[in-house]
């Protein structure tokens, strides 16, 4: 897998409109240089760079009632993370495919998602609740895949992308579950290619084989991950953010050596937290290769003592602005066994997007 460009959704809270946009990570990265072609080490904690949006790639639409306004969900997916899957709450579907700079039309979803969760499997994309509801009285569908395949019965003779029904987890069926915290999905992954790893905040871990199509308890603990977690050959490792309650925490872990009843060891690294603020999201993307992309989203604060500002919350003297930060990030072997992961530190750059944007950074 590789990533040409890492992409970003920005909502206009006034018109409820969606821009694109994307950046190429390559300015993360400082040359080759020094013994080896390791980046100097002198370099690599260089201050966060102040940075001006590019213009979008591409806008979005959705349907708009008569007293309120319209929301979409935008999610990334293919082997090089370049095609934007888009769906609004009625459960419409469409796709961009920026490598192709092309839309096409998809099927609607069976049952529109609340809170989606996406989770790339190959060239599929599974969609999920952020809290999976029992589908036993057909009035829920929480897990959608989109694969391409053959056409169903009746439509015409080729193939295209359907979205088909997958059953929720185990967990949703047990005494007294209401769909609350407690089963809100924590983290995500893939295994084996094949075996989708999702971790309940109260309920353990459990494995969705796409193979056989069936669910099995993988272990009572969590993943180690907060949000989603990404299998790296190199390394024979999974990495992502951890789920320490510190912020810019990062770590692997081999989940290949996990047991039913033990939680798989962790490697963390520390140090990349936001510059400042209060620290909302945050993923670390894999480029290709030894090289990663640390994604956050953050937001500063502060008291105004008078005058007019247009990112007032509440008509209250609080302003907000928030702002997207990327760094570049290239784990190293070291030691004499080569087991042994550094964390080199690149560039960073922060965009700031006041307060009437949202933006969301697509994993």
């Amino acid at each position: 897998m590789s990533r040409q460009f890492l992409y970003m959704v920005s909502m206009d809270i006034k018109k409820s409109s969606y821009a694109l946009y994307r950046f190429n990570p390559s300015r993360l990265f400082y040359p080759k240089g020094g013994s080896g072609g390791r980046p100097r080490p002198d370099r690599a904690a260089a201050a966060v760079e102040a940075c001006s949006l590019p213009p979008p790639a591409m806008s979005f639409h959705p349907i708009q009632f008569k007293h309120k306004l319209g929301s979409m969900d935008l999610m990334l997916f293919g082997k090089d993370r370049n095609k934007v899957v888009c769906t609004d709450q009625t459960g419409r579907a469409v796709l961009y495919d920026d490598g192709l700079q092309a839309v096409r039309m998809l099927p609607n979803l069976k049952v529109p998602k609340w809170q989606s969760v996406p989770l790339p499997v190959g060239d599929s994309l599974f969609v999920m609740e952020a809290v999976p509801m029992n589908d036993q009285e057909k009035k829920h569908q929480s897990l959608e895949a989109l694969m391409y395949g053959g056409s169903r019965p009746g439509l015409f003779n080729g193939e295209d992308f359907f979205w088909h029904p997958i059953p929720p987890p185990p967990y949703v069926y047990a005494p007294g579950y209401g769909g609350n915290t407690a089963g809100i999905i924590t983290a995500r992954t893939v295994v084996g290619g094949s075996g989708v790893w999702i971790s309940a905040a109260s309920f353990g871990t459990y494995c969705y084989d796409t193979v056989s199509v069936k669910w099995s308890k993988a272990g009572d603990w969590r993943l180690p991950f907060n949000g989603p977690a990404e299998y790296v050959p190199e390394y024979n490792l999974w990495f992502g953010i951890s789920d320490r309650e510190e912020d810019g925490v990062l770590c692997a872990s081999d989940l290949g050596a996990a047991s039913e009843t033990q939680r798989p060891a962790v490697q963390e690294w520390e140090g990349f937290a936001a510059p400042e603020g209060v620290e909302l999201e945050s993923y670390l993307l894999h480029l290709g290769a030894a090289r990663f992309c640390v994604a956050k989203l953050y937001k500063t604060t502060w008291h105004q003592t008078g005058g007019q500002s247009c990112c007032r919350v509440h008509d209250t003297d609080t302003t907000v602005n928030l702002f997207v930060m990327f760094t570049g990030v290239e784990i190293q072997r070291r030691g004499k066994t080569g087991r042994e992961l550094q964390i080199v530190k690149h560039k960073s750059c922060s965009y700031s997007m006041g307060a009437a944007y949202v933006p969301q950074i697509l994993y």
